[in-house]
């Protein structure tokens, strides 16, 4: 693998970093509110989630096979605390956020329906929402992805639970394990060989292999290229010549369990301007379960479409 320097600074990146910090923490909090709540109205029988490691060894990544039912009070609940808490902490789309909140408020939208389309992954769906209601999808797409986290965490956590014996290395797959997308960053620790990949979906950390591309899965060192900052070695993308694909990466003696990934993913938007500015691409957070791949370019589709079991 070769290495290529860009003009981006790293103190620039690290002054972004520290100024999402304080969005990350709230957005901590948030969750934390909810985690000694009942989230879901219906879950996953003990007969289905015997299965779990049974998908994860045929490769299939679990939010696609087991049913998850969401109550309309918690979906409401939860929506409208997020709105405020965008709110304190984007006051330049201050405008934009009580429309999204006015849209709820009135009915016109279900909050309950708003979260189902995410969590399930329903892209095109989520598009006709937006468009329908005159929402800005920038800021729709970012709100809607961490509303969905809070209830995709709960699921991974309660998927989980009985496969503590599951070798993660034994996923071998750059998608999540949990919810079928792609990283958004991965964590190289000093001391390793190997990278943890991060999910922004729903908090899934996984192992791949260093210098492997994490889409798709090109191992070709010749093929892939390191791009970052003059003066910050730790903070790159890691490019592949085969998909044109790329992936942010941070190296950190920070224990990847206490890494805090949303500041660095906020913080760094700059190495995705310049990704993208050499012809590289990353998939949108959204995801589309349909054969329909090229209605939306947007849309990241997985590279298994299997139809949703509910």
């Amino acid at each position: 693998m070769s290495s290529a320097k860009t003009s981006s600074s790293g103190r620039v990146i690290e002054r972004e970093v520290r100024r999402f910090e304080a969005f990350a923490d709230s957005f901590r909090n948030f969750r934390a509110h909810f985690d000694n709540e009942r989230i879901f109205i219906e879950e996953p029988s003990d007969d289905s989630r015997g299965a779990v490691a049974g998908h994860l060894a045929d490769g299939r990544y679990l939010l696609h096979a087991f049913k998850y039912q969401f109550g309309k009070k918690m979906c409401e609940r939860a929506a409208f605390q997020l709105l405020e808490l965008f709110g304190s902490h984007l006051p330049v789309r201050k405008r934009d956020l009580a429309h999204i909140r006015m849209v709820f408020s009135s009915g016109r939208l279900d909050a309950r329906e708003f979260v189902t389309t995410v969590f399930r992954n329903r892209g095109d769906r989520f598009l006709d929402i937006v468009r329908e209601h005159g929402m800005e999808e920038d800021l729709a797409t970012f709100w809607g992805v961490y509303l969905a986290r809070l209830f995709r965490v709960r699921a991974a956590r309660h998927l989980r639970e009985d496969i503590d014996f599951f070798d993660w290395r034994d996923w071998r797959k750059g998608f999540c394990p949990i919810c079928g997308h792609w990283p958004a960053m991965a964590h190289v620790d000093p001391g390793e060989t190997s990278r943890t990949l991060w999910c922004l979906n729903c908090g899934t950390l996984w192992p791949l292999q260093r210098h492997q591309c994490s889409c798709c899965l090109n191992e070709d060192r010749r093929r892939l290229d390191l791009l970052g900052p003059v003066d910050e070695p730790s903070l790159r993308v890691q490019v592949c010549h085969d998909c044109r694909e790329y992936l942010k990466e941070v190296c950190s003696a920070v224990h990847v369990d206490k890494f805090p990934f949303d500041a660095y993913f906020l913080g760094s938007h700059s190495l995705d301007l310049f990704a993208r500015g050499q012809g590289f691409t990353h998939e949108s957070a959204l995801a589309v379960e349909s054969d329909n791949t090229s209605s939306e370019a947007h849309l990241l589709t997985h590279r298994m479409r299997l139809p949703w079991d509910h």
